[in-house]
């Protein structure tokens, strides 16, 4: 059957900014390896009869590592924030689809006169790829059928089945979707250097075949594994005008898409929550910033409670319960200034990627307290309980969620689903008592360690 290829080039759609970071990136891994978390990351040819041929170059594998499509269960070290930050880019620019998630990311260095043979794209693995040029002209092949001319050189054995890019540096090769398990892709021989980055998205069943994450999943049932954030990624987070790639893709993005199953497992008000709550005055108008599917906004029906969240989901689901909310940024919120008696934030601090992002969160709050309003906060503590079915190897984590449905009155888990990744920066004993300290405004009335969170109780003064 004949196969139809389409592959386009997007030209010169990042920035040679954030293309020198990446190769900047690159180069200090290959010059220095002792830099990486994980030996495995970079992979070196082994000094034989296909290396001397051209056969075959270094590379570095970040997120998930796989080989000619296959999926292995070998650690290595998680995708950096500029292919993040990449794929955001293309994503603004419809190149990528909207729910484009990459999960490994290949980085090919061929040196001059090195070549890859044509590998085959399997369609069990990767229904979606797209190739990034970070250094030199690059000549990608793709098609059903290809055979070599020469060392380093291939044709198409069938006219019409292979087609041919050439892209530079900043470009992005882009496959037609869903014709992946019929194509194999080549990158003939050239005189000058290359890199090239393949960003990768693999289906849920590949993901789950990976024998590392299966071990991971059956030793730590109880304690589900949260992975440290790199400095990379967390090397962009101080600015306060304008989200980090780390919180669009770790925090804004992950509840939108575990809205649902969010709300069918947070229905219970805290009951620190209803404590502070029912020490109010009646009347008093309450903003829950940060407030989720609105379980801690109907806890007396003689005050108002207003709430704000950056998940358009949640806010959809609150909607649906008759509840008076917005989409809004923490860092900007559109309140007038002291009008408020009364603010909760509860687990929406530890979402900020930087002191900066943190400092100007709570300020954003504080501004809404009239003088003497209170705020209660809360955020999850590095120093979790027994009961606790987490654990934390680093303040700054990945922590997974595994996706649910009901069944009756029980919770099934949803195998199918992929574990989404939420970042949270984790405080330690004292650590938000600071920040309330560093923002100025408040007067800690109370502070304590409650279910694996530290809270604290303040006044507006």
């Amino acid at each position: 059957k004949k196969t139809e290829v389409t592959m386009e080039i997007a030209a010169g759609c990042l920035p040679a900014a954030l293309v020198e970071q990446a190769l900047a990136k690159i180069a200090t891994l290959l010059d220095d390896p002792s830099r990486l978390q994980h030996k495995d990351t970079l992979w070196v040819p082994k000094f034989d009869a296909k290396a001397k041929r051209g056969r075959t170059h270094q590379a570095l594998c970040f997120g998930v590592y796989h080989r000619n499509s296959v999926v292995k269960g070998v650690p290595v070290d998680p995708v950096p924030a500029m292919f993040l930050e990449m794929v955001h880019m293309l994503q603004q620019k419809q190149l990528m689809p909207a729910d484009f998630a990459v999960h490994a990311v290949t980085v090919d260095v061929y040196e001059p006169g090195q070549w890859q043979p044509p590998a085959l794209q399997s369609s069990e693995a990767v229904p979606r790829a797209f190739w990034i040029v970070l250094e030199g002209k690059v000549e990608i092949l793709a098609g059903a059928h290809m055979r070599m001319n020469g060392e380093g050189g291939f044709e198409p054995e069938t006219s019409g089945e292979t087609q041919t890019a050439v892209a530079g540096p900043g470009d992005v090769c882009v496959l037609q979707e869903g014709c992946f398990g019929q194509l194999k892709v080549a990158v003939p021989a050239a005189p000058h250097r290359r890199i090239v980055a393949c960003l990768v998205q693999l289906l849920p069943a590949s993901l789950e075949s990976c024998p590392a994450r299966r071990a991971a999943s059956s030793q730590n049932q109880a304690k589900p594994e949260s992975t440290p954030v790199s400095a990379d990624s967390l090397a962009c987070a101080n600015t306060v005008d304008s989200t980090p790639v780390i919180e669009q893709q770790h925090v804004q993005r992950v509840y939108n898409t575990i809205a649902e199953h969010w709300d069918i497992t947070r229905h219970t008000p805290w009951p620190r929550v209803t404590e502070f709550v029912q020490s109010l005055d009646a009347f008093a108008l309450i903003a829950d910033v940060g407030c989720g599917n609105g379980k801690n906004m109907n806890i007396r029906a003689d005050q108002l409670c207003i709430g704000s969240d950056r998940s358009e989901g949640l806010v959809d689901i609150c909607g649906r319960k008759g509840l008076e909310v917005a989409v809004c940024d923490n860092m900007r919120l559109p309140y007038c200034s002291g009008v408020f008696d009364a603010a909760l934030s509860i687990a929406v601090l530890h979402h900020f990627s930087s002191v900066e992002r943190r400092l100007r969160a709570l300020q954003e709050i504080i501004r809404l307290l009239r003088p003497g309003g209170k705020l209660l906060i809360s955020v999850w503590a590095f120093e979790q309980g027994a009961e606790s079915k987490r654990s934390f190897p680093e303040q700054d984590v990945l922590v997974p969620w595994k996706h649910v449905r009901k069944d009756g009155d029980k919770l099934k888990p949803r195998p199918d689903d992929p574990i989404e990744q939420r970042y949270c920066h984790v405080y330690k004993e004292g650590e938000l008592e600071q920040l309330l300290a560093d923002a100025g405004g408040l007067r800690v009335d109370s502070s304590c360690y409650d279910t694996s969170n530290w809270c604290c109780v303040a006044t507006r003064v």
